[in-house]
């Protein structure tokens, strides 16, 4: 059985920055090159379903909820051997919120007292993190109890103050994760073991392929211990691994599809009509047809988070184009169902044509007038954000491994609320889940909050997204984290 040391060779997608608070939490291949070079304050143990220290020790909260501490290694030091501190944590921090809307998670430290003047520019600092020696102290306006969840996403990866405005960094960073950055190239990173970290491995070489099909060419050829398989290559990647020793490892990623409902659209204000909506669609077709090597969503909050259902939409999104067209007939008895436009553009892939295509023919079959309309990504975006938008795009990443990173864009204040939604029932469900004393009331909190969004019917849930990627027979203990990345402390690699 292997043991400590070796190299682990990895095929990943274009990357990109290797600064963490740019990194794409929709890429995989992104997400695990910033993993490997980056920590926060905490990480998600994927063995354990749960969040553990990273840079942290340990952390708590006040009596109040209001106001968390986290305590930092005392050993905790960059890839050169530069100590980490409660303030490198806080500026790194910072950088995050400075992006404002750029960043997914970002968006969320808007609970901090002082990020609104920090994020109009009126304060240079976000006056509620406050750094004293390896003691960062967080101060929050409301209660946000999987605030260590939220921090547990690689963008918020320590990054070291004196690096981080130099023009080099962004493509040969001083990391402060389990692995330094020894060389680059234009095609690859070649990564050594950091000081004090727990890894097994002594080394991972990470080369940057176009394309998926290029990387598994590439694994095919001996060239790679582990790469990401296309979507159309995986039932027959799982038989040649199966062959040679090898394993297909697959599991649920952080990124869902489907279409968004504008609520304020006339079209769209009868919320039986919504309903009827999301009964008229074969969400398994769609899936099956257009998004292979992916599941169907059974709900809105992702499958690596707590609170998760293999069947929470139940009867409402079962494909039932008679309960479809019965619902229809009790929302306009009178006749008159109104004509639903479907607004979509089209991506690199060229998917959403056709999803849109498909969606309006199964509204016209359940007696809903529909017409696609197609935009430039510009055009789309300026109509979401306009509220003209009706039936729409949308996708959406759980950025952070909790529930409320599905569930926070269906607050009514919410800055990333995109359909109009305002329920005042539903937001102080969110709100009390935030605060729940324990795990498991947390868990039924957001769970009921679920169920209260999907009563409403503001989206048509279509697709969950999967990371699938091919091992050879010398990896042990591969496990796949929801954002695409790798529990990298258990990895190891035979070097006989």
């Amino acid at each position: 059985m292997p043991g400590a040391g070796g190299t682990l060779r990895v095929g990943v997608i274009d990357v990109g920055s290797l600064d963490p608070a740019a990194a794409n939490p929709g890429s995989a291949s992104s997400m695990l090159v910033a993993d490997l070079l980056f920590d926060g304050l905490t990480s998600f143990d994927v063995s354990k379903g749960t969040v553990v220290g990273a840079l942290a020790t340990s952390w708590g909260v006040g009596a109040d909820g209001l106001t968390w501490k986290f305590q930092i290694d005392p050993a905790a030091t960059f890839a050169d051997g530069t100590r980490i501190g409660a303030a490198e944590v806080k500026q790194s921090i910072e950088r995050v919120a400075s992006r404002g809307e750029q960043a997914l998670s970002g968006v969320r430290l808007a609970l901090i007292v002082g990020y609104a003047e920090f994020a109009k520019g009126d304060s240079s600092a976000i006056t509620g993190l406050v750094a004293e020696g390896t003691t960062l102290e967080v101060r929050l306006r409301s209660s946000y109890a999987v605030l260590p969840e939220l921090f547990a996403d690689p963008v918020f990866g320590v990054v070291k103050p004196s690096d981080a405005s130099a023009t080099a960094f962004a493509s040969s960073p001083v990391g402060s994760g389990s692995f330094a950055l020894a060389s680059r190239t234009a095609t690859k990173l070649t990564l050594v073991k950091a000081p004090k970290s727990h890894a097994l491995l002594a080394g991972v070489d990470v080369t940057i392929y176009p394309d998926a099909a290029a990387a598994y060419a590439a694994f095919a050829n001996g060239e790679l211990d582990e790469a990401p398989v296309p979507a159309d290559r995986i039932a027959a990647a799982t038989t040649a691994a199966t062959a040679s020793g090898g394993s297909v490892v697959s599991a649920s990623q952080q990124v869902s599809y489907g279409f968004g409902m504008n609520l304020a659209s006339p079209a769209l204000a009868n919320v039986e009509l919504r309903k009827a909506i999301v009964r008229a669609v074969d969400r398994d077709g769609i899936r099956r047809r257009i998004f292979p090597g992916t599941a169907t969503m059974t709900g809105l909050i992702g499958p690596e988070a707590n609170g998760w259902r293999d069947d929470a939409c139940g009867a409402a999104c079962t494909y039932d184009v008679a309960a479809a067209m019965a619902q229809v007939k009790a929302a306009y008895p009178a006749g008159g169902v109104p004509t639903v436009h479907v607004d979509y553009f089209e991506d690199d892939l060229k998917r959403d044509g056709k999803v849109a295509a498909a969606i309006a023919a199964a509204l016209q079959a359940a007696g809903i007038p529909a017409e696609v309309r197609s935009h430039s990504l510009a055009e789309f975006q300026q109509l979401v954000v306009s509220g003209r938008a009706e039936l729409f795009r949308y996708g959406w990443i759980g950025s952070y491994p909790s529930a409320d990173a599905y569930l926070a864009p269906f607050e009514s204040s919410g800055t990333d609320n995109v359909f109009s939604l305002a329920d005042p029932a539903l937001t102080a469900a969110i709100v009390q889940a935030r605060s729940a004393p324990t795990d498991a009331a947390r868990t039924a909190a957001y769970i009921a909050a679920e169920d209260l969004a999907l009563a409403l019917a503001p989206l048509l849930p279509l697709v969950q997204f999967e990371t699938h990627v091919v091992v050879t027979a010398k990896v042990y203990d591969l496990r796949l984290a929801p954002n695409g990345s790798i529990d990298w402390p258990a990895v190891r690699v035979d070097r006989n």
